[in-house]
């Protein structure tokens, strides 16, 4: 009983099926079902069930999120061949938010006290992105996948918003409104005062309704001119991860002279000012003068056999030879990804072998211009948990490598984190940032990329990623390209994406997906990719992620108010308390 309603609380196979249902509709409203409209429906079972748990609150939240663990599966199994068993563990860790969010909407309910007059769906709402901040900002170097928001890209009208207060703020304009449509429907049962009648559901949805309108509005960014465009040409290559990582030598010679062949593809008239490779294609030692002079003096090369069955040889330099020989020949900037090695020693073993040792091995990208490789680079700032660094215990080398034997397929982490957001600039004045991969998920490295202290530095992002992780899933591309999309709209910039295995991508400053390629196939996009205005800047470049901060700091007084300590009762004195 609460407020003279009483709740019948559901059986416990009612909050498993929650849990499910939960996880059903997100699937089908993310890629590559993108049933949008679902993203209104997606929180709905969640908030039911958090409000019929009854005194056993652990216990009975922990089947909602239960229920959600097979969803997880299915979405992020493209991580097993990247983290093993580590993979089970984070289907475990993402449910474990859902779990937060259902546990402390419950407690909310028996705990709420003087607070309870505040409308549910705004408490509700606060909660869901605090929480999404934690995952996408605090824990595990930052997992932003699955924000609420995420499908509706699908309608520029209600991304545009983003420009002005960043995906978190989008998230919880639709939390609101989503939360207020529970307690239209009731779903809030005996919310505790007056915070869940149905009066304060419709005042929370008018109000994320006309919030939402006036930001979108505002945040529009405006249309490009049509002199301000900048010609680049995508090379997305199509190399298996299992081939990336453990083809024969002599494949691996054949598919770089194919990347050569769709290069030249990608010179064809009118010549692009800019050709990008994806992250990490070029194979060998190191692209940076260091490694390749180390490689150079030691005279090293690579025994291997042509198709045929004939022995061959090249210099361990080769394939930095033949990439420097093509572009000095097409004449056009490249940016390619690959590996700059520094401190780098070459040596024989007592047993005649030859041994090298890299100090500090970097994820890069890097410009050839003019037959060169540049000095400047831009290492990869932000590595992924589990694919490139284990979290919280890189520090200690020997339990790393332990722990990456049980889970990440032997793997040892030896990637440094990058530390400057270096800024390439073309010969017409274009700058470009270069976020790699995973870092494109990230809402707030793109914006310190594009904007650094609050001021724009930017007028292109060029991503180069590996998508060969994704192996033949169907779920990890497509989001993966949803997502740079909502960080084209945030900062009010442009991004092309040069993928291995798909998809590359040109996406205009509203988010707007201008061309693709499809996925499992190699080729070539070459695109006149429309500039924003010199002087276009977004509020949410400018500032900063303010709304998910904020939401972070109310959440956590939330969650502090419902779980603090209960009062004793007042002592009796003289009979009276």
């Amino acid at each position: 009983m609460a407020d003279g309603v009483t709740i019948n609380l559901p059986r416990w196979w009612a909050l498993l099926l929650a849990g499910l249902l939960h996880g059903a509709l997100l699937m089908l409203a993310f890629p590559p079902f993108d049933v949008w409209p679902l993203t209104f429906l997606m929180p709905l079972p969640l908030f039911w069930a958090a409000f019929r748990l009854g005194p056993k609150r652990v216990r009975r939240s922990l089947l909602v999120a239960l229920g959600v663990i097979p969803t997880w599966w299915f979405q992020q199994s493209w991580l097993f061949d990247v983290a093993g068993l580590f993979y089970l563990l984070l289907a475990l860790y993402l449910s474990a938010y859902v779990w937060i969010f259902v546990l402390l909407m419950g407690a909310w309910r028996e705990r709420a006290g003087r607070l309870a007059g505040l409308p549910i769906a705004l408490v509700a709402a606060v909660l869901w992105v605090g929480l999404e901040v934690v995952k996408g900002r605090l824990l595990l170097n930052g997992y932003a996948w699955f924000l609420l928001p995420q499908p509706l890209i699908a309608l520029e009208a209600l991304a545009a918003a983003a420009s002005v207060v960043g995906t978190y703020g989008v998230s919880f304009l639709a939390a609101l409104l989503i939360f207020g449509l529970a307690q239209v429907l009731g779903l809030a049962g005996g919310a505790p005062g007056g915070g869940g009648r149905r009066r304060t559901g419709w005042v929370a949805i008018f109000a994320s309704v006309a919030v939402w309108t006036g930001l979108s509005v505002v945040g529009a960014a405006p249309q490009p001119k049509e002199d301000r465009h900048v010609r680049v040409g995508l090379v997305q290559t199509n190399v298996p991860q299992t081939n990336k990582d453990a083809a024969p030598f002599g494949d691996q010679v054949r598919e770089f002279e194919r990347f050569l062949q769709l290069t030249e593809q990608a010179a064809v008239d009118p010549k692009p000012e800019l050709i990008v490779w994806p992250e990490t294609m070029v194979i060998g030692p190191g692209l940076n003068g260091e490694s390749i002079e180390a490689y150079r003096r030691a005279k090293l090369f690579y025994n291997f056999n042509t198709p045929d069955g004939r022995p061959a040889r090249i210099d361990a330099t080769a394939f930095h030879d033949r990439l420097i020989e093509t572009q000095a020949r097409l004449g056009i900037p490249m940016l390619v990804g690959g590996r700059a090695n520094e401190g780098v020693t070459i040596g024989t073993e007592p047993d005649g072998r030859i041994s090298s040792k890299v100090e500090r091995p970097y994820n890069s990208a890097l410009m050839i211009r003019g037959g060169v490789v540049e000095e400047a680079r831009y290492d990869k700032m932000r590595l992924m948990a589990f694919g490139e660094y284990m979290p919280y215990v890189s520090a200690f080398p020997r339990l790393a490598d332990a722990i990456a034997g049980l889970g990440a397929s032997g793997w040892t982490f030896v990637l440094k984190w990058g530390q400057t957001p270096t800024v390439f600039t073309l010969a017409s004045g274009v700058r470009l940032v270069t976020p790699i991969c995973f870092e494109a998920s990230m809402p707030d490295h793109i914006r310190f990329l594009a904007y650094g202290s609050g001021e724009r530095r930017a007028d292109l992002i060029v991503t180069l990623t590996n998508d060969g992780w994704f192996g033949t899933g169907i779920f990890g591309r497509p989001q993966h390209l949803q997502m740079s999309q909502w960080r084209a709209i945030e900062n009010g910039l442009p991004m092309v994406r040069s993928v291995n295995t798909g998809m590359a991508a040109v996406i205009d400053a509203r988010g707007r997906l201008l061309a693709s390629l499809p996925q499992h196939q190699d080729g070539v996009l070459v695109y006149n990719v429309p500039l924003a205005d010199a002087d276009h800047q977004t509020l949410f470049g400018r500032m900063g992620d303010v709304a998910g901060w904020t939401m972070l700091a109310l959440s956590a007084l939330i969650a502090g108010w419902t779980v603090r300590p209960r009062r004793s009762p007042a002592a009796v004195v003289g009979g009276i308390k």
